[in-house]
């Protein structure tokens, strides 16, 4: 007679519950990745709707553009270091395979390569119109300084 070995309840219930963690992780990993791609579409908006025409842009408009591209780019690129972070210790902690974790690594690159090359594209359009308006007979190098791309922050940085 074969002797078949059944797992005790503790352990039974054991398993259950890191199914139930990980997938309670995933899902609100999954919240998360969406409120990235969010914002990622907020920049698109910002970038389709952004007609610069010399005769009705102003200095105060192309500050309030780059005061929004700069805060909304920062709290993406926050949000991918924390979602970097969750990830790392999900799978430190074994709580997510190897496929989720890589799938969800995807995303978060080619969200970040998204966000980024929008970024690029608006502080470009941003020094353009900079440039467009008349300067007055004075210079002041501190309207432009801020239109500048921060070194820093490259496309090519890592978040």
């Amino acid at each position: 007679m074969d002797v078949v070995s059944i797992p005790s309840p503790s352990c039974h219930a054991s398993a259950s519950q890191h199914h139930q963690t990980s997938e309670q992780s995933s899902i609100a990993f999954v919240r998360c990745l969406y409120q990235a791609k969010g914002i990622v579409r907020e920049l698109e908006h910002l970038r389709s709707s952004a007609l610069f025409d010399s005769r009705s842009v102003t200095p105060g408009m192309i500050e309030s553009v780059q005061t929004y591209l700069d805060t909304t780019f920062n709290k993406f690129a926050r949000l991918c270091k924390v979602l970097l972070a969750v990830l790392d210790r999900l799978e430190a902690q074994s709580l997510i395979n190897r496929e989720r974790l890589e799938s969800f690594k995807s995303d978060i690159n080619a969200e970040w390569n998204h966000a980024s090359s929008i970024r690029l594209y608006m502080v470009t359009l941003l020094q353009q119109a900079q440039q467009q308006i008349p300067s007055p007979s004075f210079s002041d190098s501190s309207s432009t300084s801020s239109l500048t791309a921060d070194p820093g922050s490259s496309t090519t940085a890592s978040y």
